[in-house]
Parts: C-alpha cells; structure tokens; sequence
C-alpha cells in the first residue's frame, strides 16, 4: 500500500489537499471497521453510515493528511452564535493527533481549540467550537489530521456541520375543553416563543389523534379518562426542545351499587363509587325514590321490583338497574302460630328448623344467598322431628331461607360461620 499516492475524491464541496505538495495523505471514506485490529471505529456515529478516517497501516506513520471544508458564510442574525460541531475516533496504542483550524480572510489560524493528542477511548467523541469571533465573515474549516508511530493509529471523524447559533425556542402550549371529559373536542394551541422549524406534538394514550405536525391549532378526543402526558418538540437552527404537560381526563359517574337485606322487606343500598358522582337519584320501582346516596327502603309488598339508580357527574350521567325479588311480607303470623323455631344461628355445619304445629305435611325450603339467587331447594316432611339442613357446603357469610307451608311462605336471614 502506496499512502501517498492514494487519491479519494470527496463530496459537498469538502477536499482532501494535494499529497506530496500540501500534505502526505488523503482522509478516506468508510463504513463498518477500519482494516487494521486494534485501532478506528466499529462503525460511524450513526451506526449505519459512512465516516471519515486515516489509514496508518503500510509506512503511512507520521504523515499529515488536510481535510479542508467549502467556504462558510457566517453571516448570521443578531445575537447568535455560530458553532462547528463534528465527532471524532481517537482509538489505538499508536494514536497521533487531531487539529481544528480556521481560514478566515486569507488568514489561518492553527488550533483554534486544543489539539486531540493520543488514544481517546473506544467511543466516538463529540466536540464543538465556538465560531462567534468569525461573525459576518466567510471561513473555511480545516481539520489536521497527523497519524501515530505505528499502525494503532487510525484517526477518524464524522457528522462536521455548521450551526448558526439561533437560539433554541422555547416551547409552550395551551388547552382548551368545555368540560375535560371522555369524548368532548380538547383544542391545542402553540404558544411557542422564537423560530421553529418543525412541530411535534404527542397528545397521549387513547387520543383521537394521537400524534401532529404544524403549529395548529389542532382538535383532540380521548376516548378513555385517566392521566394524559402531552408533549410538543420543537426542533430550529438551535437545537430540539421539549415541553409537557399532564392532562386529567375524566370519565361519566359509576352508577353500578349492591344491597343487603337486613330484615323483612327492608333493603339497604350501597353506591359503589360514590365520590364519582355529584348528585344520584333513586328508583325503589313502587314509586318511592331517594337522594340520598345509600338509601334504606322498606317495601309493602311482595313481588319483583326494579331498582334504578342515576348518578349525575361533571361528565353528564350514567344509569344502572337491577331486578329484586321482595317476598315475606305479612306473613310472618302464621309462623309464630305454629311455634316456629329455626337454630343455631349463627350456624356452621347444618341448621335445624322446628314446629311446635306442623303448618302442612310437607315444608319447602329454599336457600338462596344474600341477593335472592337460588342456591338449591328441598320437600321435607313435616313431623315433632327437627328438619336438618346441610349448610357444610356454603361459605361463611349471610344467608336467607325461604320456608314454603302450603299457600304460605316466609323468609328468613341466618348466617354461617
């Protein structure tokens, strides 16, 4: 391998200066690793792409390679402040050196920051160069690249570019909604303060849609409530930046609620998620209704009834039924005339029900849990005799039976321990 007489021709207006009259050798275009072991990048700062370096390998030690830029107009607003930015590879038990040079009206000035001497580590470096002395001028950049005593000495650079300086803007937004609710319109507004190149706005989960380009405003839905992340990048000549924000989105009020009985024809009813709610309004279905958010409601009678409850929250309401079954109601005499007995209770393993008179020669029992759902139903013949009901196979909690003597019925609460 000839260095010195190796050519490589570069793009963009970029130049690598003639070998053997302005310098020994050329910067090379590469991608993935340099030849040599132990020495240069695995791949450029991107991964994927192509990078510059110095060949050290072959006799090519302590050669002078000049990278030289196309001019630069650094005629910028004011107030701004111009920065070269570029990566470098320094890796290798040989490495050299690295210089950043700067013509400027005819004048060069050598190492106008201080020179990259020896192994720099494994990874890329990224370095930049206040260029704000050079306002209002036009300037070529010169990078000097000279290479170490043996072949560890692979110098490479990648991503060279000019910023103006612009200062990066600051970005804000705001939101406006009638009421932050599931499904209502959210319109967001940039406030964004200095030049903005490009907008990125991401509205969070469940929005409709979820991502924007431009400065908007624009028009949102959430189709599920909960907290919602808001984010707006904005990218210039400067730089990206990044504001957030946290956005409440609400949902309509929980209406679902559950009863107990704790007696006869009485009923207890329980909202399960109150707080949802700003006002509820209930329905007993015999015409009575409540305000109240856990109502007590005693009926008359037996039959099925309806049970409606409506829950009124900032996000408009929500409506939940559910169906009972009322019985026992005034025919509690009749068990009294006939020396009705029913124990333990609190009971465990069986429970035991007794006459003094029997009612009828056969007693119907129904089990059902605290709800009015049938758990099993038995015939028993009536006699002096307790009736034995098998209660093993039920969990711990309150019951109801419902005892049946010919046209007659009654129901009463036990629990099993």
């Amino acid at each position: 391998m000839n260095c010195m007489t190796e050519i490589c021709p570069l793009d963009n207006g970029w130049e690598n200066l003639s070998n053997g009259e302005e310098d020994d050798i050329d910067w090379r275009v590469n991608t993935g690793s340099t030849p040599s072991t132990g020495t240069g990048p695995s791949s450029d700062v991107s991964g994927t792409g192509n990078y510059l370096y110095l060949e050290a390998s072959g006799g090519c030690n302590g050669l002078e390679a000049l990278l030289v830029s196309p001019c630069i107009d650094l005629s910028v607003q004011t107030g701004y402040s111009p920065k070269l930015y570029f990566s470098y590879h320094m890796s290798g038990a040989d490495m050299g050196d690295l210089h950043v040079d700067i013509l400027s009206d005819g004048i060069l000035t050598e190492d106008i920051i201080p020179a990259k001497i020896g192994d720099q580590g494994l990874d890329w470096v990224s370095d930049t160069v206040d260029l704000s002395a050079y306002v209002n001028t036009t300037v070529k950049i010169r990078f000097r690249g000279i290479t170490g005593a043996d072949f560890a000495s692979d110098i490479s650079l990648d991503n060279i570019g000019i910023t103006n300086g612009e200062p990066i803007a600051a970005p804000d937004f705001t939101v406006m909604v009638n009421e932050p609710c599931i499904n209502e319109i959210f319109i967001f507004s940039d406030n964004s303060v200095g030049n903005v190149n490009s907008y990125a706005w991401e509205f969070g989960t469940g929005a409709i849609p979820s991502t924007a380009s431009g400065i908007g405003p624009h028009s949102v839905q959430y189709i599920s409530a909960g907290n919602k992340l808001v984010k707006l990048t904005l990218t210039n000549g400067g730089g990206t930046s990044s504001s957030s924000q946290n956005l409440q989105v609400l949902s309509g009020p929980n209406s679902t609620f559950t009863y107990s009985i704790p007696s006869v024809g009485t009923y207890d009813f329980t909202m399960i998620d109150a707080a949802s709610a700003d006002s509820v309004k209930w329905d007993f279905g015999d015409g009575a209704t409540s305000t109240l958010l856990n109502p007590s409601h005693s009926y008359m009678a037996n039959s099925n009834y309806q049970v409606e409850l409506t829950a009124y929250g900032t996000c408009g309401h929500t409506i939940t039924a559910q169906g009972i079954i009322v019985s026992g109601i005034g025919v509690e005499e009749w068990l009294l005339d006939h020396g009705f007995n029913m124990y333990p209770n609190p009971a465990r393993d069986n429970l035991f029900i007794s006459f003094d008179q029997c009612p009828s020669d056969e007693i119907g029992i129904r089990l059902k849990d605290i709800s009015g759902r049938e758990i099993r139903a038995d015939q028993f013949s009536c006699s002096s005799d307790p009736i034995s009901i098998d209660i093993s196979d039920l969990s711990s909690g309150s019951y109801l039976i419902e005892i049946h003597a010919g046209s007659k019925q009654s129901t009463k609460k036990f629990i099993v321990q």
